[in-house]
């Protein structure tokens, strides 16, 4: 990181992060690695953080991290509640007095909506960023609030300095909407710790019968569990050479837990998993059927770990798989799917060359470094 021209000797540029929860997922992750990798004599960070609702963990106590410069503000969360969001806003904006950032830095919508506004009123000399982990226009709300959030996203763009797409399709869309100005538009993808002790190419593939597959994420509605059930069902009905583990806590799990058991389905719920690591190093082929993602951090860890993708082509996702090379883009067709998982079982090898071609790739495209120098040089050049 010596290229990149260090502050003022002596001062530190002081960082206030704000997001709406640090729940399991990847944003979480993607601020736990600036926390922790940013250089400290060059940057004083402090993090405000909303609190999870039901159904969602927190990624600080799994991880039993605890940040002295943190705080969480209780009243700040993910729903709609007029009375809390007030209060969320005053407790922002008493923080931003007393600590005097720099820079606001604010992830996720309603930390994006609540911190900029606090640092418009109460900050006007701070630089304001702002993070787009994921766009909340499709599959989450219905035509009407769309239209107002992409309003109020707009007028708030104009008072942003520079706004982080986490991918290229983010990007596109955020100009394609009128929500920003190119030029303010950065894309920095995620970065992650390179696995320890895998060596890939040393490891049997698909050995046995079955091929076992892998689906990790929150078990909620826009990730379409309900689609990987279909999946598995085509899979028993045909007696295919395909198991299933799925890594992921949610709402949806109870639910599709009785109707696995109840239908018998080959498929085992794994819950919250710590060691991710493992699930991911002990599996031959990941899958992702969500209608909606940003850049998803468990298809990059799957790389890392030397295992191909099936995924619905949404979001950003083509930014980490490269169709037919490291993995498969499918429709959002269970029967898609099925093809393209049946293309390993009748070439097992390919399991390994796309691997291979997988952990290269990521290590290039997602490394840890090339993720911190990308944020530090902007901060340190912000305008």
């Amino acid at each position: 990181m010596n290229h990149i021209k260090s502050p003022t000797q002596g001062r530190r540029i002081r960082i206030l992060r704000i997001v709406t929860r640090m729940n399991v997922g990847g944003p979480a992750v993607q601020i736990t690695n600036l926390l922790e990798n940013l250089q400290p004599e060059w940057f004083e960070q402090r993090l405000l953080y909303g609190k999870c609702e039901k159904g969602e963990e927190d990624f600080l106590l799994i991880q039993n991290l605890n940040y002295v410069a943190s705080k969480q503000i209780t009243t700040l969360h993910r729903s709609l509640n007029l009375l809390c969001d007030i209060r969320a806003f005053f407790s922002i904006c008493r923080e931003i007095i007393s600590f005097k950032p720099e820079i606001v830095h604010t992830h996720m919508s309603k930390a994006g909506l609540l911190g900029r506004l606090s640092a418009i009123l109460f900050s006007p000399k701070s630089k304001i960023v702002h993070t787009y982990h994921g766009l909340i226009f499709d599959g989450y709300f219905d035509n009407r609030k769309v239209r107002v959030l992409k309003t109020i996203e707009r007028i708030l763009s104009k008072k942003t300095n520079v706004i982080i797409a986490v991918g290229s399709h983010t990007r596109h869309t955020l100009i394609q909407e009128r929500i920003a100005q190119p030029q303010k538009i950065l894309v920095i993808n995620p970065g992650i710790v390179t696995p320890v002790n895998i060596d890939i190419r040393s490891r049997n593939f698909a050995t046995q019968n079955k091929i076992n597959v892998l689906w990790v994420g929150r078990m909620t509605k826009i990730k379409r569990p309900d689609r990987l059930l279909d999946i598995v069902r085509i899979v028993n009905r045909d007696n295919l050479d395909f198991t299933f583990r799925v890594a992921g806590n949610g709402p949806e799990l109870n639910e599709l837990q009785k109707i696995s058991e109840l239908e018998n389905l080959p498929v085992a719920y794994l819950g919250t998993v710590k060691d991710i690591d493992f699930e991911f190093q002990n599996c031959d082929l990941v899958i992702s059927t969500s209608d909606n993602e940003g850049v998803p951090l468990s298809l990059i860890q799957a790389q890392f770990h030397g295992k191909p993708v099936v995924s619905t082509n949404v979001g950003s996702v083509s930014d980490i798989i490269s169709h037919g090379k490291n993995g498969y883009l499918t429709t959002l067709e269970p029967e898609e799917f099925v093809k393209c998982m049946l293309k390993f079982s009748d070439n097992r090898e390919q399991l390994r060359q796309m691997g291979e071609y997988a952990r290269d790739r990521a290590e290039i495209s997602f490394s840890l470094l090339q993720f911190i120098e990308k944020y530090q040089e902007m901060y340190l050049n912000i305008k």
